[in-house]
């Protein structure tokens, strides 16, 4: 009897962990799409890239992956801040890679951690990666990204 309840237990806990670890927070995928943090982010670098020539706006690209720590910082603080999450979606061109399942944005980026953000210009050129930061200063870096992509 006692085994008994030691499995059970057991069994509860190894569920309650899968459930919080493989959930992201306000991520939700389609075919096109990963919507993160109430933005839409493609799936795919070629469309993004296509986007950005067509409106004429650099790119961002977001990896990560659901066990990652730092990215449910990105996610639910940076991305979440009102005026981060104004510039993310009217200024630049949003592509995201999940490294658990995708691999193509991050071998063409040489890209092998979770938790990165990638700053490209309009042709597809690297400008800088960071991870993560305070909201204010991301949304610092963001406006500056933007000046030295419109170069």
């Amino acid at each position: 009897m006692r085994l008994k309840s030691y499995i059970l237990i057991f069994i509860f806990i190894l569920a309650a962990f899968i459930s919080i670890s493989s959930s992201g927070f306000n991520v939700k995928s389609d075919d096109k799409y990963t919507y993160i943090s109430y933005l839409s982010w493609y799936n795919s670098y070629d469309d993004a890239l296509a986007i950005a020539q067509e409106e004429d706006k650099p790119i961002i690209i977001y990896f990560w992956a659901s066990w990652c720590k730092w990215c449910r910082l990105i996610e639910g603080e940076v991305f979440m801040d009102s005026e981060v999450h104004e510039m993310l979606n009217n200024s630049f061109v949003l592509a995201a890679s999940n490294l658990d399942f995708e691999k193509d944005m991050s071998s063409r980026f040489g890209i092998q951690n979770s938790g990165l953000i990638l700053f490209l210009d309009k042709e597809g050129n690297t400008l800088q990666t960071v991870g993560y930061m305070k909201p204010k200063k991301f949304l610092e870096l963001s406006q500056h990204m933007l000046g030295v992509a419109s170069r």
